[in-house]
């Protein structure tokens, strides 16, 4: 799982889509924040250690919308936002 809008659409309360089955225990994520109105960047954790990504919530032509979640019991964090501290959401799991 990363970013777009997996989480969203999948694990948050209210969804219509809300699907626990695939998204807490196939995935192993659960919804935290969806776009947080922050630049941030992703840093590598257990893939790509120490590597950053920067991107932008308006980029040319179209908007990301950077799901922020929390990994599930037996599931690795991948990615972690840099830059975004209203939550200890993560980027990849």
């Amino acid at each position: 799982m990363i970013g777009a809008d997996l989480g969203y659409n999948y694990s948050r309360s209210g969804s219509g889509g809300r699907d626990t089955v695939f998204s807490q225990n196939i995935c192993k994520f659960v919804y935290n924040a969806d776009n947080s109105n922050l630049q941030a960047s992703i840093t590598g954790e257990t893939i790509n250690n120490g590597v950053v990504i920067n991107y932008s919530i308006t980029p040319p032509g179209g908007s990301f919308w950077p799901d922020g979640c929390k990994p599930n019991a037996g599931s690795n964090v991948l990615y972690k936002y840099t830059g975004r501290n209203i939550d200890d959401s993560t980027a990849g799991i």
